[in-house]
C-alpha cells in the first residue's frame, strides 16, 4: 500500500489500539455492508497483513472493538449512571425502582457516546454478521446488569418482553435525538429535558408493574 504509514511491529498495544478504534470509526461512517479488513486497514493507515498479525481475522478484531467501552458501556458506568438518575418508580432499592433506574443509567451511558449511536443508526439498516457480533456483546452487558439487582421482581411472563420493549426504546430514543438534536419536543443532552425522560420512566415502570 504505497503512501500509506506503516506502524512499527514492535508497539504491539498501540497498534491494536489503533485498529480496535478504526473499527469505530468506519463503522460510524459507512456502515455494515462492505466493512472489511481493507477499510480498516486503510483507516488506521497500516498495511492489511498487520490486522492478521495482530488479530488473527476480522472477527477477533470486532469482537475486540464489541467489548470495548469506547462502543459500549460497562456494566459498572450503567450502574454509576443509576446512581446518578436517582431512586426512581417511587419504590427505592425495589425491583422497579432497580428498573426504571437501570434505564435512565443505560440512557445516559447511550449519550456518552455518539459514535456509537451512528452505529447503531446504521444496524437499524443493514444486518450482517458484523452487526450480530456488537448485539451479542451488548446483550452480555445487560445480562450483567440484570443479574446484580436485587429485590423481588413480580413473576409474569411478560416482564421479560416490558424490559425489552423498554430497552429499545431507550435505544430508539437515543439514536433519534443523535440524529435530530431531539425527539418528541425533547432534547436529552438538556438536563431539563434529561430530567423529564426520567419522570417519564419511572411513570411507566410504575405503570407496568401495577398491572403484572
Amino acid at each position: 500500500m504505497a503512501g500509506k504509514k506503516v506502524i512499527p511491529i514492535g508497539r504491539t498495544m498501540t497498534t491494536r489500539q489503533r485498529l480496535v478504534a478504526s473499527v469505530g470509526r468506519v463503522l460510524a461512517r459507512e456502515g455494515f455492508r462492505g466493512f472489511g479488513l481493507g477499510k480498516v486497514a486503510l483507516e488506521a493507515g497500516v498495511d492489511r497483513r498487520v490486522i492478521s498479525r495482530h488479530f488473527g481475522g476480522l472477527a477477533e478484531l470486532v469482537a475486540e472493538f464489541a467489548r470495548s467501552p469506547d462502543f459500549w458501556p460497562t456494566t459498572a458506568e450503567i450502574r454509576a449512571g443509576m446512581e446518578a438518575a436517582g431512586p426512581g418508580a417511587g419504590a427505592g432499592d425495589s425491583a422497579e425502582g432497580q428498573l426504571a433506574a437501570f434505564h435512565k443509567g443505560f440512557l445516559r451511558a447511550l449519550l456518552n457516546r455518539p459514535q456509537t449511536l451512528d452505529i447503531l443508526a446504521w444496524e437499524t439498516m443493514e444486518r450482517t454478521s458484523v452487526s450480530r457480533m456488537l448485539e451479542q456483546a451488548r446483550v452480555r452487558v445487560a445480562l450483567e446488569c440484570f443479574e446484580g439487582l436485587t429485590g423481588e421482581a413480580p413473576d409474569a411472563p411478560g416482564l421479560t418482553g416490558i424490559v425489552a420493549v423498554m430497552g429499545a426504546a431507550v435505544l430508539f430514543f437515543a439514536v433519534r435525538a443523535r440524529l435530530g438534536g431531539h425527539f418528541g419536543g425533547l432534547d436529552p443532552n438538556d438536563p431539563a429535558d434529561l430530567a423529564r425522560i426520567d419522570t417519564a420512566v419511572d411513570a411507566l415502570v410504575c405503570g407496568v408493574f401495577s398491572r403484572l
